[in-house]
């Protein structure tokens, strides 16, 4: 979902492969896995009905469903954190 010009809110499911995986939403920014502008909004775990509203010491695992906003929309940038790179060309 589009926020203004550039901003965007977006699912993401946090793969195996995920930089933030098994870290503290704070810890992953201050070691610089989160690109500044990045706000994790939701978490989505083990399929329980009502999302938790993360704070800094929330620890991301691998298979969390994460409503995230960005300021700059959903790029490679936002993505990879999450351990998204599909949206590359490695070719």
């Amino acid at each position: 979902m589009r926020v203004g010009d550039t901003a965007e809110v977006f699912e993401i499911r946090v793969d195996t492969d995920a930089s933030v995986a098994g870290k503290k939403l704070i810890d992953a920014d201050e070691n610089g896995l989160l690109p500044d502008g990045v706000l994790v909004v939701a978490v989505e775990r083990d399929g329980k009905a009502d999302p938790v509203t993360p704070r800094g010491d929330t620890e991301t695992h691998v298979g969390d469903l994460l409503t995230v906003y960005f300021r700059e929309g959903a790029t490679p940038d936002a993505t990879d954190a999450f351990g998204h790179y599909e949206d590359h060309d490695f070719a």
